[in-house]
């Protein structure tokens, strides 16, 4: 990097990572590449001595606490740790190019520190929304003349030259369009604000919703473009799902909805299925769309983290709950948790199986009882074996007795 330029005056601001700011700081000076962050030190958890440790090359959101763009919003740009040295910390910029490093550099040359033009407290949904637009509006109109462009470039090169004629075409309508198409991509997000509750049906087709044998009646062009928004959509996950989820229970704060029932006005779906709507119907060829959603995934999905940092910090600001990000950093999912909870409500618990009786416990005698019970059986079966031997004498007597009727008893002798 160029050598540092001091500041006259320090800038106080944050590192937000992952949406969570982490290390706060004064800007202190300058350079075409970046800036130098002094007195820096941990918001969160322990820091030892004055040295801050930090990862080099890691990515974070520098967030200014007093610098604010012409449209009152806090300027944040997209920065990367290029060094530490005690509690100084070099950071780069991560576009040179970007409208938000341009917004920066313009401030701090002219010593720029403006005053926030900040709503009333009790609009701040309307206040969200309208930040959201006007930040979408910029991206957008930026896109189309930078999609312009690309297709121009891209119509020089010899793979493209079967395909010349489309891009040319192509770029005409971008350029004559322009208006119209950020015009219709503000709308649909304006009436995804209207209606802030999940629809009960996708309201763009998914790849995963079609079946193998119904590829011949579903449009081409359609599930082509439903394949392309999949990707981006995963793509988008995968880089802001904290964030995302951290504005999306934000927003059913403020909107009045249960989070499990909201639809962020302002996720990468919708911004996906807000740009497939923008350029639907402008006989832009089917040959040149794809590479037209390679691009919006390029310059918009891949370029959004300043975008959710900023609408995180309006609402954390506004004591909308302002540790949902350490929550969601700590425990995971807020949302997958209370999806868990709603299921083990609504389904029913199994009835558990009776449980065979056992028999009723006797307790043991004790020895001498044992004895005592032991004697008694034996005397009991003696007496009834006497008793038997006598009944049986009386019932069969001796052969030859005198019941026989033998000479002893005087009867007569036999002849």
């Amino acid at each position: 990097m160029a050598k540092a330029e001091q500041l006259s005056t320090t800038h106080a601001a944050e590192l937000h990572m992952d949406g969570i700011p982490q290390y706060a700081g004064n800007i202190v000076s300058m350079m075409e590449q970046g800036l130098q962050m002094a007195e820096t030190r941990r918001l969160r958890g322990k820091q030892l001595g004055k040295s801050v440790s930090v990862h080099e090359g890691a990515k974070a959101d520098l967030v200014f606490l007093d610098l604010f763009d012409e449209d009152g919003d806090q300027v944040i740009v997209p920065v990367s740790i290029a060094g530490a040295r005690g509690d100084m910390v070099t950071l780069a910029f991560r576009d040179q190019v970007s409208e938000q490093t341009g917004t920066v550099l313009r401030l701090l040359k002219n010593e720029h520190q403006s005053s926030r033009r900040g709503p009333a407290d009790e609009d701040t949904l309307g206040e969200f929304r309208r930040r959201s637009v006007r930040q979408l509006d910029k991206i957008m109109g930026s896109f189309v003349l930078a999609a312009a462009d690309h297709l121009f470039d891209l119509s020089g090169r010899p793979q493209a030259r079967d395909m010349q004629d489309s891009l040319y075409e192509c770029m005409g309508i971008l350029k004559r369009s322009k208006g119209a198409i950020v015009e219709a991509f503000t709308d649909q997000i304006g009436a995804y604000f209207d209606q802030p509750l999940r629809p009960e049906k996708q309201e763009t087709m998914s790849v995963d919703d079609v079946e193998f044998g119904d590829l011949d009646l579903v449009d081409i062009q359609d599930f082509e473009d439903s394949l392309a928004i999949d990707r981006m959509v995963k793509e988008g996950q995968n880089r802001y799902g904290l964030p995302m989820e951290a504005l999306t229970v934000r927003f059913a704060e403020i909107a009045g909805t249960e989070p499990l029932d909201t639809r962020l006005p302002v996720h990468v779906r919708q911004l996906c299925s807000a740009f497939r709507e923008s350029i639907r119907e402008r006989g832009i060829s089917t040959k040149v769309a794809p590479e037209l959603y390679n691009f919006f995934a390029a310059q918009v999905i891949r370029k959004l983290d300043s975008f959710y940092t900023s609408l995180n910090v309006f609402l954390r600001e506004r004591n909308i709950r302002p540790d949902i990000d350490e929550d969601l950093k700590k425990h995971g999912s807020l949302l997958e948790r209370m999806q868990q909870q709603k299921q083990k409500i609504a389904t029913p618990a199994k009835p558990r199986p009776d449980k065979p009786k056992t028999p009723e416990k006797r307790e043991l005698p004790t020895e001498e009882e044992a004895r005592d019970l032991l004697a008694e059986a034996r005397q009991a079966g003696l007496a009834e074996g006497g008793q038997g031997t006598a009944q049986g004498g009386a019932a069969a007597p001796a052969a030859g007795g005198p019941a026989a009727g033998g000479p002893a008893a005087g009867g007569p002798a036999a002849g």
